[in-house]
Parts: structure tokens; sequence; C-alpha cells
């Protein structure tokens, strides 16, 4: 299995073996290693059949922009660790303090 994390702004479905893959913008999906292979060429050098396949490119001169496409798809042979910032506590105040007891004296 790898993680594929698609940077780009737009929301990439495909379809491999009869299942829809879906790959919205911003979010990390665990798919197959063959499916990420036929997808985006993972592990492939030569990453033009994949272009063409996806519909990306027909001329030489749309491969440099299909390629930038392409690497807007991060994929991992580790799960990325996602971190989130804390929201910043609210101002805390303390609770009065207890007026039971003795009093002024």
């Amino acid at each position: 299995m790898v993680w594929v994390t698609n940077t780009g702004e737009d929301f990439f479905v495909n379809n491999w073996d009869g299942k829809a893959y879906s790959f919205p913008p911003g979010k990390t999906l665990e798919v197959p290693e063959d499916v990420a292979r036929i997808i985006f060429g993972y592990g492939v050098e030569d990453k033009m059949p994949v272009l063409v396949r996806l519909g990306w490119t027909k001329f030489a001169t749309d491969v440099p922009k299909a390629l930038e496409r392409l690497d807007k798809f991060v994929i991992s042979d580790t799960q990325p660790q996602t971190y989130h910032n804390t929201s910043p506590v609210v101002e805390r105040v303390p609770f009065p303090a207890s007026r039971r007891g003795r009093g002024k004296d």
C-alpha cells in the first residue's frame, strides 16, 4: 500500500479494476501500489503513457503542463504525518476565592 496526497486544488477521480478512486484536494488516500502505478505512473520512468491515458496531453507542447499537474499528487510508501495547530486557549480566569469562613475582624 502507498499513500497519495492531492496537493492541487482540483478534485480528481479515476477508475481502475472496476473501482472508482477519489482524490479530494488536500487529502491523503491509501491505495494499493498497483493503483498508484496505473493511475499516476508510480515507480515508472516514462510517464508519457500515463499522461496520454489521463487525457492531460495530446501534443508534445502539452507535456510540461501535464507533468506539473501530475506532480501535484505526492505518493509515499509511509503514511504522512498530519500536524494540527492546537487552537489557542481562550483566556482562562480562575474562579473567585470562596468567601466562606471568617470575615474581616
